[in-house]
């Protein structure tokens, strides 16, 4: 697998929009942003020539302007995985790599942006990918500077206003008027939603981050969040222990969850991991590590993954459960990752989508019919974030862009 991971990746980068390309969006989900941080890594990885190295460094500060370039285009959206967040979080993370010099004070203008965004929105919802959670997961890597605690500050007050208590514990509802048009089709009165990508998940693996740097609303909310989370657990019909959303009560529909990081139990386990860690909470490792055995012990065929990629996909999976291999040395996830990896190359046909590779994304109910499998270049969930996992797979170089997916549990110590 490492030898064909060498490869892989010559591939994806060939694969990829050149920088600077019109029909390319800024963001880090599928755009500009997601290729500069895939580029940067490859750099740090040591796998690559000098020559291959400065030439890969000059696309990487070539997708980045290209982003901030086309910052306009994305000015009305706010958020982490398809706005300015984003964009701006991967400037400051490639600039904490040592990637990018001398350019903290770039992403000044944009938190001011962000800032004013939060002063007159109450619209968001409290979930990491286009919520408070995302924007406030960027300002804790600036949270040194002023404009990076002001953003804490207000995404935390905005936490604390729009919680709601549901059987003796603070949470968060996605009101209908705050869901997109999409969501509105399947969640017609709003939701509890239970994904790490959209709902409370996220919004306990930022707060624990956030408590864990020193901010007091921050330990004052988790606590509640990640204890009502944990009473949502029930037995499903294929083996999960949480559902995607509810209105009232969990047992509204018994079919259960894919294995994925964006929803079900294992992208949770590994973000209340993260928790556990952050807050030296005892009782959530084991509770996040009981949902991570439980995820290794199911099977692909059972599993409802049908592409490779990071979001719902086989690498993604791999990714998640070498993480939790590094944090606890057991025995059933690496084997766990080693299976999803070799799923994941499974997958690649050649001569067809990008690299081999395509995406499972269907029609939503407003589009007109089309074939569901996509070529899709980004980082959530084409071919760019694989070519991240195997970076991480196969380099010395921690996989620390996991961040922005609320993954960076630490390693064991050795």
């Amino acid at each position: 697998m490492r030898a064909a991971a060498g490869a892989l990746l010559h591939d994806i980068a060939r694969a990829l929009p050149p920088p600077f390309d019109e029909h390319s969006s800024p963001s880090l989900a599928g755009g500009d942003a997601g290729y500069a941080l895939f580029k940067g890594y490859w750099v740090l990885s040591g796998i690559l020539s000098q020559e291959q190295c400065r030439r890969h460094q000059s696309s990487m500060m070539d997708y980045l302007q290209s982003a901030l370039d086309k910052l306009p285009r994305i000015a009305h959206r706010p958020d982490f995985i398809s706005g300015i967040a984003g964009v701006a979080w991967t400037v400051n993370h490639l600039n904490r790599l040592g990637s990018v010099r001398d350019c903290e004070d770039l992403c000044d203008p944009l938190d001011e942006v962000l800032i004013e965004r939060l002063d007159r929105s109450d619209s968001m919802l409290c979930e990491l990918l286009t919520g408070l959670s995302g924007i406030g997961l960027y300002a804790l890597g600036r949270r040194n500077r002023p404009s990076g605690r002001k953003i804490l500050e207000r995404v935390l007050g905005a936490l604390e206003a729009s919680a709601v208590e549901h059987n003796g514990f603070r949470t968060w509802f996605n009101q209908r008027e705050k869901l997109s048009a999409i969501s509105r089709q399947s969640t017609p009165n709003g939701c509890y939603n239970l994904g790490l990508s959209h709902g409370v998940p996220g919004a306990i693996a930022f707060l624990a981050q956030a408590a864990s740097a020193g901010m007091p609303l921050a330990q004052k909310l988790v606590g509640d969040a990640a204890a009502w989370l944990l009473a949502q657990r029930r037995q499903y019909r294929n083996g999960s222990m949480f559902t995607y959303s509810f209105l009232a009560d969990p047992t509204e529909d018994m079919a259960g969850t894919r294995l994925a990081w964006c929803y079900g139990d294992l992208g949770i386990s590994a973000a209340l991991l993260l928790s556990a860690q952050c807050l030296r909470a005892t009782a959530w490792e084991a509770s996040a590590l009981e949902m991570a055995r439980n995820a290794a012990r199911r099977s692909e065929e059972g599993s409802g993954v049908r592409d490779a990629g990071l979001c719902h996909g086989a690498f993604g999976n791999a990714h998640i459960f070498r993480r939790l291999y590094g944090a606890t040395r057991e025995q059933c996830f690496v084997e766990a990752a080693v299976r999803w990896m070799r799923a994941g190359f499974a997958m690649r046909r050649e001569g067809v989508g990008l690299a081999g590779f395509r995406a499972w994304a269907p029609a939503q109910s407003n589009e007109p019919e089309r074939d569901p499998w996509l070529a899709e270049p980004g980082f959530l969930e084409g071919i760019c974030g694989i070519g991240l996992v195997l970076l991480g797979m196969t380099s010395p170089v921690e996989p620390r862009w996991d961040e922005a997916l609320m993954l960076n549990v630490r390693p064991k110590e050795a």
